[in-house]
């Protein structure tokens, strides 16, 4: 609900600057919004990407976050036991929203090493070049009252 978004806005207690989520709960948001006629607010990047916003925050989303978390037997459910290859379906139909500070004293990106490029070489029966990029990163979180996390069942797509 609107009423559980600000809920998990406040559970991030330095505040939340963005929320991580699935695509379909980004959805069942908007479905949700506009049933109670809140506009979403929407700002644009450098890239000029449209980028949806919830009171003030970003939304960020991510395509490898699973919308298919099985149905919690506790009020406790580990982030673990998501099965990877488990279909969406009865059961297993739960997602996670994130609300993130991120900051230097919150949620902050790492990583090792510079940004390596290695040189171009040709593909194999193509008529083309093939760059490659590596670069080793991650995300750490140095305050814990930089997360939070809002466990929930978006409806149907």
């Amino acid at each position: 609900s609107i009423a559980g978004m600000e809920v998990l806005g406040d559970a991030c207690k330095l505040g939340p600057d963005a929320y991580l989520m699935s695509r379909k709960a980004r959805r069942y948001l908007n479905t949700l919004a506009r049933a109670s006629g809140i506009l979403m607010q929407v700002e644009k990047d450098k890239w000029a990407h449209n980028i949806q916003m919830f009171n003030g925050a970003k939304i960020y989303i991510n395509d490898h976050q699973g919308d298919n978390y099985p149905d919690a037997s506790s009020a406790v459910l580990a982030i673990a036991t998501m099965a990877q290859g488990q279909a969406v379906a009865a059961g297993y139909d739960n997602t996670i929203i994130f609300a993130m500070n991120l900051s230097e004293d919150g949620v902050h990106l790492i990583q090792t090493g510079d940004i390596e490029k290695e040189p171009r070489f040709t593909v194999q029966n193509k008529d083309a070049w093939r760059h490659r990029v590596k670069w080793y990163n991650g995300v750490a979180c140095y305050n814990k009252y930089a997360l939070a996390g809002l466990f929930c069942l978006p409806a149907a797509s």
